[in-house]
């Protein structure tokens, strides 16, 4: 049992420090917000650069649904290929 409870412990770690720890930031206007999450821990010239860059192209990412009604559903639908009574692996 003590083994087990040893293998709990070290799975919980693991899995707390894939964690990021993540802050909402707006890289739209104050009358069409558009936020994103970007982690925490960023370097502030990086965030700061980061933020510039977003609001600088803010207008080639499609930010909803709403910015992409006419294009194919086929493109726009993310797809993973499976074979049937195949077992995944890593």
């Amino acid at each position: 049992m003590h083994e087990y409870s040893k293998l709990i412990k070290q799975f919980e770690r693991l899995i707390k420090s894939n964690q990021k720890e993540l802050e909402l930031v707006n890289v739209g206007t104050e009358e069409n917000e558009i936020q994103l999450k970007i982690e925490i821990v960023i370097i502030k010239k990086e965030k700061r650069n980061l933020m510039a860059l977003l609001k600088e192209y803010a207008n080639v990412f499609a930010w909803s649904y709403t910015y992409i009604l006419g294009l194919d559903s086929g493109i726009i639908i993310h797809r993973l290929p499976l074979i049937m009574n195949y077992k995944p692996t890593k």
